[in-house]
């Protein structure tokens, strides 16, 4: 795990969530190795300034984009700080609440901070094991298991979960429950007990109404490639197909479905000549970050685009 108390690491990122609907945007920062876990964080805290935002729009948040990565965390406060002005500047409503740049103290969300049950709950559930969650969220592994809360996540299976068995599930109790469902997948979310119970018992095939969804050891390549075609990028793959996804990334596969570009090497020429294809910054990012990245890195950007403020 990278130490975070280094300024000079280059462990911080910058991302966005663009709103483009309702020229909306929310602009922050957190730790590479957390961009994973922020990502779910911002789609499942119901206190989360994005969260409310798409709920009270009725619209989906948008992929997670990071537009920055490789800084030390000074750069990355500072950076946070342009992008949020940068947008201000272009008229986006603002989704942020905090003070961004150098001076605002801002760690980013490393997972501290209070925690109840309520909010470990619902984190938790993007998770199928105790041993992925210790892996991708080691402070909320933690925390649950000394406040005994590992306990009640009882779709975890292992030595860490020892279950209280279920008396009250009757077949005719299960089927009512399962009734409420379209899935199996609901089902065994929603009600983890009822759903056990009915499996262990033979009830599960006879409720025909339950659509079926593959198995994670049935996901083998074929499948896998097949599934990730129907999706444009691996945020909406993981997003929609989490076993499917979760086997690709086991696997190694995913580099496969979704081939990470090769850079370019780019000289002041080439550049010029990429770049005029576009009428502003906010154009050439949308459409090229790759070339912004390097107009900006290497400061040709005021020679192309000498209205832009950087």
């Amino acid at each position: 795990m990278p130490d975070i108390t280094a300024e000079d690491s280059k462990v911080d990122s910058v991302y966005i969530y663009l709103f483009k609907e309702q020229n909306a945007v929310y602009v922050g920062r957190t730790l590479m190795y957390r961009q994973h876990i922020r990502d779910i964080e911002h789609r499942n805290m119901d206190n989360d300034t994005v969260y409310k935002y798409a709920k009270k729009n009725n619209c989906e948040i948008p992929p997670m984009q990071i537009i920055e990565d490789n800084l030390n965390i000074l750069q990355g406060r500072e950076r946070e700080d342009y992008w949020r002005k940068y947008y201000e500047a272009q008229g986006s409503l603002i989704l942020n609440k905090a003070a961004t740049g150098a001076k605002s103290g801002s760690l980013g969300a490393i997972g501290r901070g209070k925690w109840t049950f309520e909010k470990a709950y619902k984190i938790a559930q993007a998770f199928q094991t105790v041993n992925e969650m210790c892996e991708e969220y080691e402070y909320l592994y933690k925390i649950s298991k000394a406040r005994g809360w590992l306990e009640k996540f009882d779709w975890f299976r292992g030595s860490e979960i020892k279950l209280e068995k279920q008396t009250k599930w009757t077949e005719e109790v299960c089927r009512e429950e399962a009734l409420k469902y379209t899935s199996r997948k609901d089902f065994r979310n929603k009600c983890k007990g009822a759903y056990d119970k009915a499996q262990e018992m033979g009830w599960l095939k006879s409720y025909t109404w339950l659509t079926h969804h593959r198995a994670h050891s049935e996901w083998d390549y074929n499948s896998c490639k097949e599934e990730a075609m129907k999706y444009p990028n691996r945020n909406e793959f993981g997003k929609h197909s989490y076993g499917a996804y979760t086997q690709a990334r086991l696997k190694g596969w995913l580099n496969q479905f979704y081939p990470i570009p090769l850079r370019r090497v780019l000289d002041y020429e080439t550049c010029k000549e990429l770049a005029s294809k576009y009428s502003s910054v906010s154009e050439l990012l949308a459409n090229d970050e790759s070339l912004y990245n390097t107009l900006r890195k290497k400061g040709w950007m005021k020679d192309f685009f000498p209205k832009t403020i950087v």
